[in-house]
């Protein structure tokens, strides 16, 4: 019987002490994907010029900037509370239709293109986290960002890109298994990741970004 408490007291102790190491100091790294979605709106750049004599038309229809993103990770965490991370995002934003024409005298040339809205962005942020229970926290980050967003065509070239330095900021919650990994799901905003503009006007338009997400993660 005292051995059968002992072993049964170790057992508890043992137990207790993985419960408590969920949240160990160290690295932790990890890939989330989910929705993606742009809040610019490209019909702003709607141009007509003048070049030589010749009329050039651009025209933008962006109805549908819903897409897909994924994020892989890598944080250091100092404490319970607070960790320095970085992060690659690539988002898929949607589709964009392109259309443009050129006059000249008596003929007009007409093209249609259809376009892919995709950014690449680099985060370097702060996170603090509160944790509620020995394995669930609650975190917040945020941070500057290096970004470049572009519309590429279904042959693959590229137009219209940009790069720009913008921030991020998010929340999200994560639960750790007691044999390091975890899950965590999440919302981050981008600010600024990127601004498209046209080859014959100086308009610009400010692209930002909203993904919701969720993945796994593991601490070393």
């Amino acid at each position: 019987m005292k051995k059968l408490v002992l072993a049964s007291a170790v057992l508890v102790a043992c137990l207790s002490a993985t419960s408590a190491n969920a949240f160990n100091n160290g690295f932790t790294v990890g890939a989330v994907g989910g929705f993606a979605k742009s809040s610019g709106d490209l019909s702003n750049l709607n141009s007509d010029s003048d070049i030589g004599g010749a009329r050039y038309s651009k025209r933008y229809d962006d109805k549908d900037l819903n897409g897909l993103g994924i994020k892989l990770f890598g944080e250091y965490n100092f404490n319970n509370y607070f960790a320095l991370g970085t992060a690659y995002d690539f988002l898929y934003l949607g589709r964009v239709k392109g259309s443009s024409s050129f006059s000249n005298g008596g003929y007009t040339i007409y093209k249609s293109t259809e376009y892919g809205l995709c950014a690449h962005v680099l985060e370097f942020y702060g996170k603090g986290q509160i944790q509620l229970n020995d394995n669930f926290s609650i975190y917040a980050k945020a941070g500057p960002t290096l970004s470049v967003v572009g519309l590429v065509d279904e042959d693959d070239d590229k137009a219209d890109t940009s790069s720009s330095v913008g921030l991020v900021a998010g929340v999200g919650a994560e639960y750790k298994f007691n044999n390091g990994f975890g899950i965590r799901v999440g919302y981050d905003y981008f600010s600024r990741v990127g601004e498209i503009s046209t080859d014959y006007t100086p308009k610009e338009e400010k692209i930002n970004s909203h993904l919701f997400y969720a993945g796994g993660s593991y601490t070393f």
